[in-house]
């Protein structure tokens, strides 16, 4: 059938009879299974055990609300509510915005509407604009209140019963000998109906009235119309839903039940109801069965089963889950619903776990940072159904400063466990150091091969050492401590270290090494007016250039030098195109072949001078490309 959205009282929470459910109830939504509703609002909304609200639109489809308010119990309308938390404290909202927490369990006796009723007696709301709490003037010693959109009805402690319009003043309608005897009050515009604990029905119908003096000159005349009730709701001023004891239902009609006549007739096929909420909108009202199930009424007398729609898969996508450290990964979240609604999900809205927090940090943007290098775990859960997917930190960029001495990998302990995400806590009187990685504890002592992984004594290769400030371990603790896969490479002097699919590596190539890469290369250091630069050796121009560059982060400058031995005093005699002889030295012709290099062709010079003018060009060496190689090579780059 289809559903209008109508927006007006929802429904009313009694705190001390015992509507709000108990804190730590647990949510029905585990995999593949439905949750259970817990309240139904009068235009149809329904609020589930797991916190969620499922509103209806214009076409009967209900819809999640997309702001996650994990409450217990409801109140007001869709579009300004209050909500009751686990732990009895309210929360307010409107359809633009949440306000949080706006009164402590301490100070709530009862919700109903948008308002709420404290244990002195005061009623209060909150500011549409603010959500500030605003208490309501001219109403105390309340009782107990049922508040609709322009009218509420009231039980004083003393006993009244009141009523009272948005824009009029408290009126008395009736009296009870002791206000703690009325278990609910329902308002419409011309009725008010309580429920006694006893299980009588009364209702005070400003129609049905008898002259009194006084200022309430037009009293109400109150009318019993059932002694076996155990819940009520006031549809109209025309329609009174009454509960039975037995479960079953029974519609009065306020407007034709006086002078004796009762005007209550049975709802045929309702059995087992253990109450009633009113609607607004094609359905008479909704019940709630005693097995916890909801149905809704129709005007024409079938029913409907309710049922929430239930979250069947949670799907997690990210662009790519191998990172290099540093940066980030973007989750895009997913809850498919077995009706075939998706929502998309928000870092609120879900429990990250991430089993290395070393490696991986969840971002307030919801973004994962990579922070080290390795493999972790992440699992996210939402609505009862959780992923787990797996991230991989790798760096390319090898770390500098490692040795090999005496055939043995020494890395230097600082660069190597903080790229790992590791901390170190060092004692300089005792020359010993306790690094964590994640849940792994690992003690080291300078000059000393011993070593402890939680507590587990390690042999190491080589003694760990101190020089120039810096300290340096062998290799082999990273496999012994963190399982990590070594595999060396001679020809770049470089040890990669990798843990399942995450890598790093470290170069222990170092300044004034000559040792040759696998293609004859290496480099020594300039001197003079090159000092400050490598020159690059081992390549097929050595003979006729030098090759100058050094390296300033990421950027790497070079200087060609052409060193070919030239006898610039060297006389050369030659015949120019009129035939006329000159004789000139070596360096006067390299003045002379700029001079005429637009007047004389290439083939005329080279023929008429060959090497001599071969000689003026700088050889075209190719040394981008050969700075390159080499600091690939020797893993000074990826």
């Amino acid at each position: 059938m289809k559903r209008s959205l109508i927006t007006v009282l929802i429904l009313s929470i009694v705190i001390a009879a015992g509507w709000v459910p108990a804190a730590g109830v647990a949510s029905a939504q585990a995999t593949g299974q439905a949750p259970r509703i817990l309240s139904v609002l009068s235009n149809g909304a329904l609020l589930a055990d797991d916190g969620t609200v499922w509103l209806t639109d214009s076409f009967g489809k209900l819809t999640m609300q997309t702001r996650s308010l994990g409450i217990q119990a409801i109140s007001g309308s869709t579009y300004q509510g209050i909500g009751v938390l686990p732990d009895g404290s309210l929360t307010a909202w409107t359809d633009k915005a949440d306000y949080g927490k706006i009164a402590s369990a301490s100070d709530v006796k009862q919700v109903s509407g948008s308002h709420w009723l404290k244990p002195d007696g005061s009623v209060w709301t909150y500011s549409l604009q603010t959500g500030k709490p605003e208490q309501v003037q001219g109403l105390s010693d309340v009782s107990l209140m049922a508040v609709g959109n322009r009218y509420a009805g009231l039980v004083k402690s003393n006993g009244d019963i009141v009523y009272k319009s948005d824009r009029g003043t408290p009126v008395v309608w009736g009296k009870v000998s002791n206000a703690g005897d009325v278990a609910d009050v329902q308002v419409s515009e011309s009725v008010i109906a309580t429920l006694l604990r006893d299980g009588q029905v009364v209702f005070y119908n400003l129609n049905y009235f008898e002259m009194n003096d006084g200022p309430n000159y037009l009293k109400p005349i109150p009318v019993t119309v059932a002694t076996d009730a155990k819940n009520i709701a006031l549809v109209s001023d025309k329609a009174l839903l009454i509960v039975r004891k037995d479960g079953s239902v029974a519609l009065n009609n306020p407007f034709e039940s006086r002078n004796g006549k009762m005007a209550t007739s049975e709802l045929a096929g309702v059995r087992g109801v253990d109450r009633v909420v009113s609607a607004d909108n094609e359905y008479l009202f909704y019940a709630r069965l005693d097995n916890g199930d909801w149905i809704a009424y129709d005007r024409d007398g079938t029913t409907d089963t309710l049922s929430l729609p239930y979250p069947q898969e949670l799907a997690v996508s990210l662009d790519r889950t191998k990172v290099q450290v540093g940066e980030s990964l973007k989750p895009q979240l997913v809850l498919k619903y077995n009706t075939g609604t998706k929502k998309s999900l928000g870092g609120k809205d879900v429990q990250v776990s991430i089993d290395k927090p070393h490696l991986l940090k969840q971002q307030g943007d919801g973004t994962w940072k990579a922070l080290a290098v390795g493999e972790t775990t992440v699992t996210i859960t939402a609505a009862g159904l959780s992923k787990t997917l797996t991230v991989v930190a790798s760096q390319s960029k090898a770390l500098q400063g490692g040795k090999t001495i005496s055939g043995v990998t020494m890395l230097p302990m600082k660069s190597v466990f903080q790229t790992l995400g590791g901390t170190i806590a060092s004692d300089a009187a005792t020359k010993s150091h306790t690094i964590t990685v994640g849940k792994t504890q690992i003690k080291l002592k300078a000059g000393s091969k011993a070593a402890t992984v939680n507590g587990k004594n390690v042999t190491l290769k080589a003694a760990v050492r101190s020089e120039n400030g810096q300290t340096y371990f062998p290799a082999d603790l990273l496999s012994a401590a963190l399982g990590a896969k070594l595999t060396w490479k001679p020809a770049t002097q470089t040890l990669t270290i990798a843990f399942g699919q995450a890598s790093m590596s470290v170069s222990t190539y170092q300044s004034g090494q000559t040792t040759k890469t696998a293609s004859g290369l290496y480099a020594v250091a300039g001197t003079g007016k090159y000092a400050g630069y490598k020159l690059l050796k081992g390549h097929p121009y050595e003979s006729t250039t030098a090759i100058y560059f050094k390296q300033s982060g990421t950027i790497t400058s070079s200087i060609l030098v052409d060193v070919r031995k030239v006898d610039l005093n060297r006389k050369i005699t030659w015949v120019d195109p009129y035939g006329i002889k000159h004789t000139n030295t070596v360096g006067e012709l390299r003045k002379l072949f700029a001079d005429v290099s637009n007047q004389y062709t290439s083939d005329w010079l080279l023929a008429t001078f060959g090497s001599v003018y071969t000689d003026y060009f700088p050889e075209n060496v190719p040394s981008d490309q050969l700075i390159e190689q080499y600091l690939r090579e020797t893993g000074q780059i990826q």
